[in-house]
């Protein structure tokens, strides 16, 4: 297991011994995503080793127990702060060069989110393109689903992807990742995972179609500027001016996750065959920078509603 070898009822006990003083002071915690933690280790981890100094480690705490409970510095006093952060160092793994690993430190978070944190900060795949072509491998019967049996090797492939050169992932590793997330992910236990759920391992960045369609909405077009910025967003694979496969299928997982969190493969080849139907102006198979305005803009100006599935039920002939 990626945590293999940590004393994680230590870890719980500090994490209850901070909830315990909050909720004596009347304090809600603020939670902090996986990116948020990544955001604040980064900071301290320049060059990417996934470690920082230990005399870094005071200074990463500060920071992140004020970013993760909100108010935490007001509500607590100087002697209970200096309490927390003392039972946060005890017993540090320090590896060779006075070092502390990333691993160790996640253990300051739910289990959960700490797993999450370890894989985003090992995996390759940054990119909603890059999760679609790799999905695309697995998902051949079009099911929108894959076996769990076949999520090691997913995950071996998101691990690996964008590394140039192409460096071997040890199977071990993958295996032990979806072991972890297993749980998380198959909460029927039927076997089988959506694409919506294994979405989860991408990092969760702004949405850029989000972005686009709300600056619509309120300026009533984009400009051309802000529509060429919107498909360099998605046009990483082909690099040639026009979203297509992957890319496509990318876009529009982004433009449903705006509309619908429970979204899946089905919608997202259905949707793209709606877009291309009603946007694509040249019967090409893709979308130049005009078709992806004219398909924000169409977005932008539906009636009432929902914009993304007034789009859709107009262009599709189906009903609602």
């Amino acid at each position: 297991m990626a945590f293999a070898g940590l004393n994680f009822m230590n870890f719980v006990e500090r994490r209850n011994f901070i909830d315990e003083k909050l909720r004596e002071k009347g304090v809600e915690k603020k939670p902090l995503s996986a990116d948020g933690f990544l955001e604040i280790w980064s900071h301290y981890d320049k060059d990417g080793n996934l470690t920082i100094e230990e005399q870094e480690v005071d200074d990463f705490l500060n920071e992140y127990l004020t970013s993760a409970h909100a108010k935490f510095i007001e509500a607590l006093s100087d002697a209970e702060i200096a309490r927390i952060k003392k039972a946060y160092i005890q017993g540090l793994n320090v590896e060779e060069g006075g070092r502390i690993s990333l691993e160790y430190m996640a253990k300051l978070l739910p289990v959960e989110l700490g797993i999450f944190v370890l894989f985003r900060a090992e995996s390759r795949a940054k990119t909603a393109v890059e999760f679609m072509d790799i999905w695309k491998r697995y998902d051949k019967d079009l099911s929108g689903f894959i076996d769990a049996s076949e999520f090691a090797l997913l995950l071996k492939d998101l691990l690996r992807t964008g590394s140039s050169p192409v460096e071997p992932v040890d199977l071990s590793k993958a295996r032990d990742y979806a072991e972890a997330f297993l749980p998380f992910f198959d909460i029927n236990h039927d076997g089988k995972l959506g694409l919506n759920e294994l979405a989860r391992l991408l990092p969760s960045k702004e949405n850029f179609v989000q972005l686009a369609v709300d600056k619509a909405i309120k300026l009533d077009a984009l400009s051309a500027s802000d529509v060429q910025q919107l498909l360099d967003k998605y046009d990483r694979q082909n690099v040639n001016g026009t979203l297509e496969g992957n890319e496509l299928s990318a876009f529009v997982r982004d433009l449903l996750a705006t509309s619908n969190n429970d979204y899946s493969a089905d919608m997202v080849r259905d949707f793209e065959e709606v877009i291309l139907k009603a946007c694509d102006v040249d019967r090409n198979g893709s979308l130049d920078a005009k078709e992806l305005a004219l398909v924000i803009n169409s977005i932008a100006n539906a009636q009432s509603g929902d914009p993304v599935q007034n789009f859709y039920h107009q262009h599709s002939g189906k009903k609602s």
